[in-house]
């Protein structure tokens, strides 16, 4: 260790990489404990016998002054009373170097190293520090893409520490949160990109649903309207806001959508108001029979089969069951 005493190093990148390699060689993680700014010694400095030294320093250099301390340094002082244990890296680690301006304010120099530990240095402990860790940007994306598919996490940290060679940890990819863009104009925009029409309910500035139909649904409806079936789906958005389906039945037995429509609360007002904007949306909606498949809100699907059609007299009583 004595031999790295009097290394210099023309700037602070070369400084950096000389620290990272340190790092990585001995298995231990250090970090900035103490520094002072070049700039901010010349700001004090100004009409004392080191300004001129000083004014020769190089920007590149940053610092005029470094002490590096290992992560384990410095002693833990709780603020609590003892009754819950609080984990911390500080384990009071003698270690550490000191690095300054050299005499000719052209370099920075190592003028002092302490290089002892006192706790286990191994390979193992320093991989699963959380600086060796943590993933670069583009793997964060990699995962936070995954996570926004549903992937099994558990998985997807499999994956990452085979990709990567790092030990990530399943609470590193509990922490990647994925933001999801709940926007609502941003949602409406995209559904009228696709040519379909889009209708949003609310009431009092709040929203409670929105209304969806494309061309394809539309001529579905037109070419079947005897039969239609309505049911509810659940946790397929990001609001975890239910989706009611509108399908009809095809000539050849096959079920195909009618129209959508999400709801944030299932009432019968939202139901009917729903079932409203179908009907105008489809003037032709002389159906035989509107029958209901599933939904956790029978007496309001009922009631909204009153209004919806012209025949109800009609309506078998199974159907409403």
């Amino acid at each position: 260790m004595t031999k790295l005493l009097g290394k210099l190093f023309d700037n602070f990148d070369s400084l950096k990489c000389f620290i990272k390699e340190y790092e990585e060689t001995n298995f231990v993680q250090l970090g900035i404990w103490h520094s002072l700014k070049l700039e901010t010694q010349k700001a004090r400095s100004q009409n004392n016998s080191k300004a001129s030294k000083l004014k020769m320093a190089k920007k590149e250099l940053v610092y005029c002054t470094i002490t590096y301390k290992c992560i384990h340094g410095g002693e833990f002082k709780t603020t609590g009373n003892g009754q819950r244990k609080t984990p911390s890296f500080k384990q009071n680690c003698p270690f550490s170097l000191k690095v300054n301006l050299s005499r000719n304010a052209q370099n920075l120099v190592i003028t002092n190293i302490a290089p002892d530990h006192n706790h286990e240095i191994s390979e193992t402990v320093f991989k699963s520090l959380p600086r060796q860790r943590q993933l670069s940007d583009d793997q964060k994306a990699e995962v936070k893409e995954m996570l926004y598919l549903r992937c099994n996490k558990k998985l997807v940290r499999k994956h990452m520490v085979e990709s990567t060679g790092k030990n990530v940890l399943l609470k590193d990819i509990h922490n990647l949160k994925v933001i999801k863009d709940s926007n609502l104009e941003s949602t409406i925009k995209y559904l009228e990109s696709t040519g379909g029409y889009v209708e949003v309910v609310a009431r009092e500035g709040k929203l409670e649903g929105i209304f969806f139909q494309d061309e394809i649904m539309k001529n579905s409806f037109k070419q079947n309207p005897e039969l239609v079936l309505l049911d509810a789906t659940y946790c397929l958005n990001s609001l975890a806001m239910p989706l009611y389906i509108l399908m009809v039945i095809n000539g050849n037995g096959q079920g195909q959508v009618a129209a959508v429509f999400i709801l944030a609360h299932e009432t019968s007002a939202n139901i009917i108001k729903m079932l409203d904007i179908f009907k105008t949306t489809n003037p032709d909606t002389r159906q035989r029979l509107f029958g209901k498949k599933c939904s956790p809100v029978c007496l309001s699907f009922c009631f909204t089969i009153i209004v919806f059609l012209s025949h109800t007299k009609d309506i078998p009583e199974e159907c409403c069951q």
